[in-house]
């Protein structure tokens, strides 16, 4: 089961099993860690989207993606033409 994660909404100095620690705002931490279960009102919980906040970097069998086939701008390509005026 996975452990929720934290992030610390300030800095602070706390003591962990008698060790003086510094905690730096925006460190994370898991919702298991001493400092956390110590100092809970010091942190917020890291919402991901989806179920592992990771983006899928590939179509799924069967789905459609936006892509479009990229087309030539007028103008471009062979055969250019020069202005006849001079």
């Amino acid at each position: 089961m996975a452990t929720n994660v934290f992030v610390a909404k300030e800095p602070f100095s706390t003591d962990v099993d008698g060790v003086p620690t510094s905690v730096q705002r925006g460190k994370m931490y898991s919702g298991d860690n001493p400092v956390v279960i110590q100092n809970p009102h010091l942190f917020e919980e890291v919402a991901f989207g989806g179920e592992s906040g990771v983006e899928q970097a590939t179509k799924a069998p069967g789905e459609k993606r936006g892509s479009k086939k990229a087309t030539k701008a007028p103008g471009d390509g062979s055969g250019s033409k020069s202005s006849e005026k001079e």
